[in-house]
């Protein structure tokens, strides 16, 4: 992509032939080929692997019964020169990746990567003696996202309820049973506009009726 530019050294993709195995080892044996004993054999992180797996379901999904065209591939393979061989995780040995730093630096971020990214790179120019006004802010955000995801759990921690009746008067008759689900296909958000929209327009009926009552009033003063 930059043959001109030295400093420019990111690893070889990965061969189509490697994806191939990782995922034909996985769907084998998902139990002994897990995602983190292949990112070991490997020398992939875990994240890497998590991709291949996707990407080659995906692709398996959309065969078909169809050949899949392979000829593009194999050319920008031979153009960024993929290598061939059977990576493991002794010839894996790149110097400029470190898959255990990789895969630490993804499970101390957890689910807050982009928040935490971003975060990570704003800036504020400060006043001496003056406090930072952004880090306060994201904080906020942060506790905020954090009730509202508790808000949502909350609101969806009703208990299922089941019942059963007959499909007719007779007992005879065969039994049905509906199973109540509780609010876990709940939308809050949706639910939460609903119920603001439904005071705003109580609220608005109310000042219509004060405002009706007010003129009446005042017609019968002025008669």
């Amino acid at each position: 992509p930059f043959p001109l530019n030295p400093s420019f050294k990111p690893p070889a993709p990965l061969s189509d032939r490697l994806r191939k195995e990782i995922w034909e080892k996985y769907i084998s044996d998902p139990v002994t080929n897990s995602a983190r004993e292949l990112s070991s054999h490997y020398g992939l992180s875990m994240k890497r692997v998590d991709a291949i797996l996707r990407l080659k379901g995906l692709e398996a999904h959309w065969v078909k019964g169809k050949e899949v065209q392979t000829g593009f591939l194999a050319g920008m393979e031979k153009v960024l020169d993929v290598p061939d061989v059977p990576l493991t995780a002794e010839t894996a040995g790149d110097p400029r990746r470190d898959v255990s730093e990789a895969d630490a630096l993804d499970e101390v971020e957890g689910e807050d990567v982009d928040r935490e990214k971003y975060q990570r790179m704003f800036w504020e120019d400060v006043a001496e003696g003056q406090e930072p006004i952004v880090p306060i802010v994201l904080q906020q955000g942060k506790n905020d996202a954090a009730s509202a995801r508790k808000a949502a759990i909350n609101a969806k921690s009703d208990p299922p309820h089941t019942f059963i009746t007959h499909s007719g008067a007779s007992e005879s008759r065969p039994h049905i049973k509906f199973e109540d689900v509780g609010g876990k296909f709940l939308d809050v958000k949706d639910r939460t506009r609903r119920m603001k929209e439904s005071e705003r327009r109580v609220k608005m009926k109310e000042r219509k009726r004060a405002g009706l009552r007010e003129a009446i009033k005042a017609a019968r003063v002025a008669v």
